[in-house]
This record gives structure tokens, C-alpha cells and sequence, in this order.
């Protein structure tokens, strides 16, 4: 009689350890199909507390993020660019405080060159703390530092589907990133301008921006570079103001034609190798392709699931036909992205569709 209630409540204790190793697992599973990618940026400086010659050098900088958990202890990669081919070599690292500051501090004269830091990916939590690469750092002697400014050009020129674009030139990479340029407008019959829009130029130096209409021009603010001993003041410069388009009675109207689209598309799971679940992120990116240039930028894309026809995300394409659309709560099935149908002057844009299936990733 006893033995029969041992063994029952053997049974019963066997069952309850199931039951909570398996609420654990989906506990897990949970987490992990909730992770949020969050940006981060790092920051370098660098002194020489006393003198240089001699010195002792002192880098240090800020971690940041939108959430404070990935500012606390991530690993900062202190590098030094190399000899000609090695590119950045790592001399050192350290973790940031729970305010997202760090510091290393050399005292074996590491030389007077280019430096930079990188911060590791790092998961905490449901949160996944993405990487990132600070500016390059410029540690120099006092008898090598210098304020030096740079002339600055910028251009501008409008493309048949009224995207304004150009860019800025300069002897300084660090003039042509990341500049400020205003697009502005000039009334008719009068020299008041009113602004009209802005944008930043990529690392390139190059810019957009779209408005129909003619008669604008584009100006860069001066901008000033701080990098250890050096001061690069970055010139101001205003580009030509773009004709208003004048009709002569010899133009003869183009004929209609139309232009057929294509689009790519793939996507990449935000969950390891895709695993057997629902409701996981997925990315979905590809670019509009044409004959005609004036039908690749600035078009409608969206993206639907063929199962039910659901619309899981829409964006529009950048200038050169990229894009890319988000579905949070992806799925084991097929996808379809269209690119609506679109008119420019005597043009017409035909609409482009592509498939595309997320499969279920083969076992490990």
C-alpha cells in the first residue's frame, strides 16, 4: 500500500518538473522572438595631461544608446592605424561605467597617429546592443598642431522626376560628410528666398532632396572639425540658382510611352538561423530596377502576405531604387512586394511585383 503511494506521488512530482521546465523553455522563446536591435554610438578624445613630448596619453569618450542597459559595461576596442596595409590594429580595451564613460590611459607613448574605438554587439535581456565605430582621432604633438580651413563646393542639378541633388566637393573627407545643406527658393520678381527644405550629405558628400517646381539653390554652412591639435574650419558655399524651364514653340510634345518596373527582394530572419516559430521580425530589403532612370527612385513599394493578402509594411524607395520594409510579427510563408504604378512627364512607370518565400531553416 505504501509502495503504491510512493509511487504515485513519484509520477505526480515528474509531472510538475515537465511542466515547469516547458513554461521555462517558452519563457525563453519568448524572449528571444522579442529582442529589440538597439543603436548604439561611441565617442573618442584624447589629451596629453602635461607635456606631450614626454607624455602620457589619455583617450577617453562616451557610449550611447536609447536604452541605459547598453551604455553600461560594453567593451571598448582602443585602435591605432597600422603600418601601410595593416589598417587599425587593437593596442587596448575597457568597459564604460554605468554612465557610459571610458578612459584608457597610456603610458607607453603609443605615437603620434590616427586612433578610433570600436564598441562590441552584446545581448541584455531582450535587448540586442549593436556595434558601432567612432570618428578617427588625430593624437599629435603641440609643434604639429594647426587651424587650417578648407573651401567647400557645392552642386546642384534637377533630374526629370524633380529630385534636386548634388554634392559637396572639398580637399577634406571631412568636409564632404555630414554637412548641413538648406535648399532654398527665390519669389518671383523680388530677391526675398525662403528655405525649403533640408538634408545631410552622406559620406560622400552627396544630397537629395525632392519639391517640383524650378528656381532653387542649395548653400552648405560652415563647419568646424575638431580632432586633437587640429581645427579644420570647413568653408560656407552657395551653389548656382537652378533656370525655371522655359517652353519655345519649336518643343514638340514626347509621346506617351510606358516602362515596365522590376524589384528584388530578400530578407534576412532576426532570430538565429530562422528557427521553427511564429511571430519572429523579418527584414525584407531588395531595390527597383528599370530601363527608364526616372522610374527607379521615389517610388510606392509594398509588401503584402499572399495566405490572407495582408499589407505587412509599405516605405518608399530611396533615389537609387532601395528599399526596405520590417515585418515585426513574420511568418513560415509567401511574401509579395509590388511597386505601384507611377507617372512622370509622358511616362508611365508600370507597376512591379516579386515573390518571395521565407522557408523554415533545415536542422542543425
Amino acid at each position: 500500500m505504501n509502495a503504491r503511494w510512493i509511487g504515485v506521488a513519484v509520477a505526480l512530482g515528474a509531472c510538475v518538473i515537465a511542466g515547469s521546465m516547458g513554461g521555462f523553455a517558452s519563457g525563453g522563446e519568448r524572449a528571444k522572438a522579442g529582442t529589440t536591435k538597439v543603436r548604439t554610438t561611441v565617442t573618442i578624445n584624447d589629451e596629453c595631461p602635461f607635456d606631450c613630448r614626454n607624455y602620457k596619453a589619455q583617450f577617453s569618450g562616451k557610449v550611447r544608446a536609447d536604452e541605459p542597459p547598453c551604455e553600461r559595461r560594453r567593451t571598448v576596442v582602443l585602435l591605432r592605424k597600422g603600418k601601410p596595409g595593416e589598417g587599425f590594429l587593437k593596442i587596448d580595451q575597457t568597459k564604460s561605467d554605468r554612465n557610459g564613460n571610458w578612459e584608457v590611459v597610456r603610458h607607453d607613448k603609443p605615437g603620434f597617429t590616427d586612433y578610433m574605438v570600436k564598441v562590441k554587439e552584446v545581448r541584455k535581456a531582450e535587448l540586442r546592443c549593436l556595434g558601432a565605430t567612432s570618428d578617427k582621432e588625430s593624437h599629435d604633438p603641440p609643434e604639429r598642431a594647426h587651424n587650417e580651413e578648407f573651401e567647400s563646393t557645392i552642386t546642384i542639378k534637377r533630374t526629370p522626376s524633380f529630385v534636386y541633388k548634388g554634392k559637396v566637393i572639398s580637399d577634406s573627407d571631412d568636409c564632404m560628410k555630414n554637412r548641413r545643406v538648406t535648399l532654398y527658393a527665390r519669389e518671383d520678381g523680388s530677391d526675398a528666398v525662403f528655405v525649403v527644405g533640408h538634408d545631410r550629405t552622406d559620406q560622400k558628400g552627396r544630397w537629395s532632396y525632392q519639391i517640383i517646381g524650378n528656381g532653387y539653390f542649395a548653400e552648405v554652412k560652415e563647419k568646424v572639425v575638431q580632432r586633437g591639435n587640429h581645427k579644420h574650419t570647413c568653408l560656407f558655399d552657395r551653389s548656382p540658382t537652378t533656370p525655371p524651364r522655359r517652353f519655345a514653340s519649336a518643343d514638340v510634345p514626347r509621346a506617351q510611352k510606358d516602362v515596365k518596373t522590376r524589384t528584388s527582394i530578400h530578407h534576412t530572419c532576426e532570430v538565429s538561423s530562422c528557427e521553427r516559430r511564429l511571430g519572429f521580425p523579418i527584414v525584407f530589403n531588395g531595390r527597383v530596377k528599370s530601363d527608364d532612370d526616372d522610374c527607379v527612385g521615389i517610388r510606392k513599394v509594398k509588401l503584402y502576405e499572399l495566405v490572407d493578402g495582408t499589407l505587412r509594411g509599405k516605405t518608399v524607395s530611396d533615389v537609387d531604387g532601395t528599399w526596405e520594409i520590417e515585418d515585426p510579427s513574420g511568418s513560415f510563408s509567401k511574401y509579395r512586394v509590388i511597386v505601384k504604378e507611377k507617372k512622370v512627364g509622358n511616362t508611365t512607370c508600370l507597376e512591379g511585383r516579386k515573390t518571395d518565400k521565407v522557408k523554415v531553416a533545415p536542422p542543425r
